[in-house]
């Protein structure tokens, strides 16, 4: 038995996109280039938001995504500049919608 069976946050997130596997999710977006378009959103969130069966608001993703490029754009204010993975990408916005969730909608 696989113990990603049992993490109901994990579940919850992969839902909200439309998958029950995170492989399945990953493979959405490791072919995608990282960085940010002409107008400012990643590519990741550009193949999100043109998912099937996404479960969240354009508004709420391209929100996260935006918090997630301030985010970067301050690290790299400060340092040698880093570029997101697919898998960090995700990481981080499945922290961003977690700390949303918690703070403004209990």
């Amino acid at each position: 038995m696989k113990i990603e069976k049992y993490l109901v946050l994990n579940r919850y997130l992969l839902s909200l996109f439309g998958f029950s596997e995170p492989r399945d999710l990953f493979n959405k977006l490791k072919d995608k280039k990282p960085g940010y378009d002409s107008d400012g959103r990643s590519y990741f969130v550009n193949t999100l938001l043109a998912l099937d069966d996404l479960r969240m608001s354009r508004d709420e993703l391209l929100k996260y995504d935006e918090r997630i490029r301030l985010l970067v754009q301050r690290i790299n204010a400060r340092r040698e500049p880093v570029t997101l993975k697919y898998f960090q990408y995700l990481a981080v916005l499945f922290t961003e919608i977690v700390l949303d969730n918690l703070k403004n909608r209990q």
